[in-house]
């Protein structure tokens, strides 16, 4: 059996699997047509994440996620009515998991979530989204969550956890900011935002475009090129 401390280092990955599972959730709903659909929906998405972190989850919890499982109506409109139970059902289990104190697995938050505070903090509308290649090198999977219960202009995180090796594209608001690394502490200043963050435990570096964003201060001008380059490295 793991320990108190595991168990909870394994429910904040699995409130960050689900968090991502909520994500393609919502984009789905309505557009199931025929049960099959729904069900294979379900199978590539939902039912690894429970296979991985069904031990993790309570009783309570795995039981409303499998009473939002089921079709009551095969119609097009009782399977999107299922669709939209589900993610209230699946909310409310998110809502009882830890939230990530740091940002140990899930590190490149640091950069994202400063992103997209200071992008709604510059209130800013109709911007042109800029990719930005996100690779995990040594890390265990990431997970890019930013639950926010409002949208953000150009703001689009990959709907897939990010495994060691392997990349996926995040498209953000192209804001400007500083970046103070100290260790493993990170510090985004732009406009009158001064947000603080540490990397987690077996984070080792954070290089952005070629250049490491650890112990030294560094201006972020997303929109200085058409694309760009995160790497999240790990020892």
């Amino acid at each position: 059996m793991k320990n108190g401390h595991s168990n909870k280092k394994r429910r904040k990955k699995a409130r960050k699997a689900l968090l991502l599972f909520l994500k393609k959730l919502k984009k789905s709903c309505g557009g199931f047509n025929k049960a099959d659909e729904w069900y294979k929906f379900l199978k590539d998405n939902l039912e690894p994440v429970l296979k991985e972190f069904s031990p993790d989850l309570s009783e309570e919890a795995a039981k409303k996620i499998e009473e939002g499982k089921k079709l009551i109506d095969t119609s097009r409109d009782g399977i999107n009515q299922a669709c939209k139970n589900l993610g209230k059902n699946v909310e409310g289990v998110i809502k009882n998991l830890p939230k990530s104190s740091g940002l140990a697995s899930g590190v490149l938050g640091t950069f994202i979530i400063g992103a997209v505070a200071i992008g709604a903090a510059a209130a800013i509308l109709n911007a042109i989204a800029v990719p930005v290649v996100i690779k995990n090198r040594g890390c265990s999977t990431l997970y890019p969550t930013v639950y926010l219960p409002f949208k953000i202009p150009g703001l689009s995180l990959p709907d897939q956890p990010i495994l060691n090796g392997e990349s996926a594209t995040a498209k953000v608001p192209p804001v400007t900011f500083t970046v103070n690394g100290s260790g493993n502490n990170i510090n985004l200043q732009a406009f009158s935002m001064n947000l603080n963050f540490n990397l987690g435990e077996g984070a080792s570096d954070l290089i952005f475009n070629g250049q490491s964003l650890l112990n030294t201060s560094t201006t972020v001008n997303l929109k200085s090129e058409a694309g760009h380059e995160l790497i999240v490295s790990c020892n």
